[in-house]
C-alpha cells in the first residue's frame, strides 16, 4: 500500500476531466474537481485589457468562454493523450484544485484494451503532477464507482462488480466491458470510436442535407446533441435557433438527430451483442439483468429501452438496462476507491 500518501482517481476524459480525492475516513470521498478538457493559450497580438487579469492561458469552461481570443488545444483526442503539454498544463491546473500534502498517487482510467504505448503517453502527461500513477480501464473504474458498498451482500442488491455488462458512450471512446468479479481481460472489452464526437460528425452531415446554408460549430452542435438527443420516437421536435449569414433561422433537427443518434447506438449494440456471445453462459443470464451505461451518452433520451428492446430482437431475451444519471464522476470515484487496493509493486512512476 501507499502509507500516508495521498490518493486520487482521474477520469482524463475527451470531453470532461474528473480529479477525485480520497476523503478522511475509509469509505468517504474527499474533494473533487470537474472541468471540460481544454486549454486556451492567447493569440497572438491580443490587445491588452481584452483577456481577463491579462492572463495568457486559460483552462476548462473559461477557455471555452473565452474562445475567440485563444487558440485551443483539446488534450485528449478520441479518448487518448495527444497534447503532452496541454495535458501537462491541464493536470497542473485540476490538481491546483485541491489540497494535497506530501505525496500524491492517482489511479488514472484509461479506455478500453489500451496499448502500453497508449499507456506510456499517459504517464509521460503526469510527469511532474504526480509521484505516482496506476492506469487502469474505465469501464473497470465505472463499476467501482456505481458500487454501492453499503448493499453489497445484502437480498435485491445488485452488485454491478459481480456481473454485468458495462457500456461507456464519452466523447472520444465508447468502452464495453464484461465485469464478473475480476480485473477484465483483454478479451472481456471491446473499444470503439463510435462516440459522442463521431455522432457530432453524423448530425452536422445530416443537418447540412436538409439545411446546406447551416453551418454548425463544433460548440453549437455539441449544446444541441446534449440537449435534445434521443433514440426511438422522437418524445417532440428538436427545433434550434441558428445563424445562417448573419440572420437568426429555427430549423428542425428531429430527423437528423434520431439518424445520428441511432446511428452511434446501433454500431454500440452490435459490439455489445458480440461480447455477450462470447461471454461464460453460466453468468449470460444474470448479466443480461444487470447492463448499466454510462458516461455522457447515457443521457441520449429513451435509450435503456431503445438497447433492451434492440438486443431482444437479436435473440436475447429478457434485458433490464440501467442508464446512470450521475455519470460524471463515476470513473474518478472508482478510480480512488481502487487507489488503496494497488499494491505497492505495481504504482508507477511517471515518465519524463
Amino acid at each position: 500500500m501507499s502509507g500516508k500518501a495521498t490518493l486520487g482517481g482521474l477520469d482524463l476524459g475527451t470531453n470532461t476531466s474528473v480529479l477525485q480525492m480520497n476523503g478522511p475516513k475509509d469509505g468517504a470521498n474527499g474533494p473533487c474537481v470537474i472541468h471540460r478538457t481544454v486549454v486556451g493559450y492567447a493569440k497572438d497580438g491580443i490587445l491588452p485589457g481584452v483577456l481577463p487579469d491579462g492572463r495568457a492561458t486559460f483552462y476548462g469552461e473559461e477557455a471555452i468562454a473565452n474562445r475567440l481570443y485563444l487558440d485551443l488545444a483539446w488534450p485528449v483526442v478520441d479518448g487518448f493523450v495527444k497534447e503532452i503539454d496541454a495535458t501537462r498544463d491541464f493536470l497542473k491546473f485540476l490538481r491546483s484544485g485541491v489540497p494535497t500534502d506530501g505525496e500524491f498517487r492517482c489511479v488514472i482510467g484509461c479506455p478500453a484494451k489500451s496499448s502500453l504505448d497508449e499507456q506510456t503517453v499517459i504517464r509521460r502527461a503526469a510527469a511532474g503532477v504526480f509521484d505516482k500513477v496506476f492506469v487502469a480501464p474505465e469501464p473497470f473504474l465505472s463499476a467501482l464507482g456505481a458500487r454501492d458498498e453499503a448493499r453489497v451482500g445484502k437480498p435485491g442488491y445488485i452488485d454491478p462488480v459481480k456481473n454485468s455488462l458495462f457500456i461507456d458512450i464519452g466523447a472520444g471512446t465508447s468502452d464495453l466491458c464484461i465485469i464478473q468479479g475480476y480485473y477484465p481481460r483483454k478479451e472481456d472489452q471491446i473499444r470503439l470510436t463510435d462516440a459522442g464526437n463521431r455522432l457530432d460528425e453524423v448530425l452536422i452531415d445530416a443537418a447540412r442535407r436538409t439545411y446546406p446554408d447551416v453551418r454548425l460549430s463544433p460548440h453549437s452542435v455539441t449544446s444541441i446533441k446534449e440537449a435534445n438527443s434521443f433514440v426511438g420516437t422522437p418524445p417532440g421536435p428538436v427545433k434550434v435557433d441558428v445563424m445562417v449569414m448573419g440572420k437568426a433561422r429555427t430549423v428542425d433537427l428531429s430527423d437528423a438527430m434520431r439518424q445520428a443518434c441511432e446511428t452511434l447506438i446501433n454500431r454500440i449494440i452490435d459490439a455489445a451483442a458480440s461480447l455477450i456471445e462470447q461471454s461464460n453462459p453460466e453468468g449470460v443470464e444474470e448479466m443480461l439483468q444487470n447492463i448499466i451505461v454510462t458516461g455522457g451518452g447515457s443521457q441520449i433520451r429513451q435509450l435503456g429501452p431503445y438497447i433492451a428492446a434492440r438486443l431482444g430482437q437479436k435473440g436475447f431475451g429478457s434485458v433490464k438496462v440501467h442508464c446512470v444519471q450521475d455519470y460524471k464522476a463515476l470513473v474518478a470515484a472508482g478510480a480512488v476507491k481502487m487507489a488503496p487496493r494497488v499494491k505497492e509493486e505495481n504504482w508507477q512512476i511517471p515518465l519524463t
